[in-house]
């Protein structure tokens, strides 16, 4: 894991995929952890801009799915999921 400046933080975050079905205020974005750990850059950093940027990490609680297969209907359990909600304007490069 690298450590990397605020400008590369920022640029990772603004690429990531936004989580609509994850609960965040209006003017504010939700992003998966998972999906920022994959890129490879150091979570300590991360979290300290996520932080400075008036952010702020969550965990939203497991919800279970359900599927009709052939046999039947199938249900399991997903996540619990921890992201993070980041207000828009701190994405947008300045």
């Amino acid at each position: 894991m690298r450590a990397v400046d605020d400008d590369a933080i920022r640029r990772l975050l603004a690429m990531q995929p936004h989580r609509r079905s994850l609960p965040h205020p209006p003017g504010a974005v939700a992003l998966l952890r998972n999906d920022v750990e994959e890129s490879g850059a150091d979570m300590r950093s991360i979290e300290r801009w996520v932080g400075a940027r008036s952010g702020e990490s969550r965990i939203a609680p497991s919800t279970r799915t359900h599927e009709q297969t052939e046999g039947g209907r199938r249900s399991e359990w997903r996540g619990p999921f921890r992201y993070y909600v980041i207000p828009q304007r701190a994405l947008v490069e300045s």
